[in-house]
């Protein structure tokens, strides 16, 4: 059995290319509208076959006990923002993959059978000159500030919002995780949760 022992985040170029203003990929769907698609011509047909690796990015967070990423990375301003399977954000330059910030959720809010690690990634949301980068780890939803990586101490309770709260009664440890970063409309992000079958969880 393979074991990965760090997450390896690649950038592949091809030979040439430039940074376009049209290169942002600001969703995981790459636009609000959920797209997938990129105008971006640089790559094609012809020169696909010259791909060569650009930079590598190791995570070195495995939990011992497994974990996963199953996140697509988002560009905005040239800076990549991403998870890992420790559940951490960080932030690279996407030309050169230099770490310009990471965030670790509490290790207090990182345990109980509440806690998964599986993440689907974040979400970016600007106003002026406030930007935020949202995502959730377990069942607590953080924004972070898209240019230092700092808890929005504003934001819900010191810059977290768990996700059982409010509800129709009171869960306690029962599982409860998000299923996709969501999606942004206006001031409000929209995201759905999962939740056990059993009597009881949530639903």
């Amino acid at each position: 059995m393979r074991v990965l022992c760090t997450l390896v985040i690649p950038l592949v170029v091809a030979g040439g290319c430039t940074r376009s203003e049209t290169s942002d990929w600001l969703a995981t769907g790459a636009d609000r509208g959920n797209t997938h698609y990129s105008p971006l011509s640089e790559i094609d047909r012809d020169n696909v076959a010259g791909l060569r690796v650009a930079w590598t990015y190791r995570t070195g967070d495995l939990p011992a006990g497994g974990g996963q990423i199953q996140a697509t990375p988002i560009i905005v301003g040239g800076i990549l923002y991403t998870t890992t399977p420790g559940l951490a954000v960080v932030a690279l330059r996407a030309d050169s993959g230099t770490l310009l910030w990471r965030f670790q959720p509490p290790a207090s809010r990182s345990r109980g059978p509440s806690w998964s690690q599986v993440n689907r990634g974040v979400v970016y949301w600007a106003r002026g000159d406030d930007a935020r980068i949202l995502y959730t780890a377990g069942r607590f939803l953080y924004a972070l500030d898209a240019r230092t990586g700092r808890s929005v101490r504003t934001f819900g309770d010191s810059g977290a919002v768990d996700l059982a709260r409010g509800l129709s009664r009171d869960i306690g440890d029962a599982f409860l995780v998000a299923t996709s970063p969501g999606v942004i409309h206006g001031d409000l992000l929209i995201q759905g949760t999962r939740v056990g079958i059993s009597e009881e969880h949530t639903s």
